[in-house]
């Protein structure tokens, strides 16, 4: 069972490295705690808070933000709201956050591909360790099956069912954990995105001076129509 292990294992390792590019190798590692974190993100309570941010840059100006700078556990919006106060071009408040939207997502994209490679190599490595095991039975067969006629399945059973196992820990890793994880990064990247284009939107709209009525109704439509405000 081991050798099985890290026939299928090991093989499958090895081949996803062989296959994607350094740069997208150490992008894939980085990212693919995202699909084990667990954050608890709510797209409503967002927009509820840049309504909130809207009144206030209404009321006293928008660098009366500047009190929320250090206190914000979010870094993306933190950047966006330290740009705005600083007076930065809405054109290039825009670029820089979609800029790193983009590579947010790129990163993402990389750790998907990995988890795809997996999902693709392990059901090969584990018939191919099937076929190595295969191999090696009917050799063993035919030179044992004339001199111990009678003990010829009993030395046939353990190497028979090592063929099985590899097979089985192929299809295990591939559709039990590379399939699953990949799409729950899936899910994940979309939850982030959603966020990301929320926040960019959101800083957008109150550096621009709109109303936070005004602002509600531009962030709600990313929101299905049941849980708008």
């Amino acid at each position: 069972m081991p050798l099985a292990l890290f026939f299928v294992f090991g093989g499958t390792l090895g081949a996803t490295i062989l296959s994607l590019p350094k740069k997208h190798l150490r992008s894939a590692l980085s990212c693919l705690a995202v699909a084990f974190v667990e954050r608890k993100r709510s797209a409503k309570k967002l927009i509820q808070s840049f309504v909130q941010m809207s009144e206030v840059a209404r009321r006293d100006g928008i660098l009366a933000l500047e009190d929320k700078l250090g206190h914000l556990e979010d870094n993306f919006l933190e950047k966006g709201i330290a740009m705005a106060v600083d007076g930065t071009e809405p054109e290039a408040i825009q670029g820089a956050l979609v800029q790193e939207l983009e590579e947010t997502h790129a990163r993402h994209e990389a750790g998907k591909q990995a988890l795809g490679l997996v999902a693709r190599y392990a059901p090969a490595y584990g018939m191919l360790a099937t076929l190595t095991g295969l191999i090696h039975m009917l050799t063993t067969w035919g030179q044992t099956s004339l001199s111990d006629p009678m003990g010829t399945s009993d030395h046939m059973l353990p190497k028979m069912a090592f063929a099985l196992v590899t097979t089985f820990c192929g299809i295990f890793l591939a559709n039990t954990i590379a399939l699953p994880l990949c799409d729950k990064f899936s899910e994940k990247d979309r939850e982030e995105m959603l966020h990301k284009k929320i926040v960019i939107s959101g800083i957008l709209a109150i550096q621009s001076g709109d109303s936070p009525r005004m602002v509600k109704e531009k962030l709600n439509i990313f929101l299905p129509p049941s849980d708008r405000l």
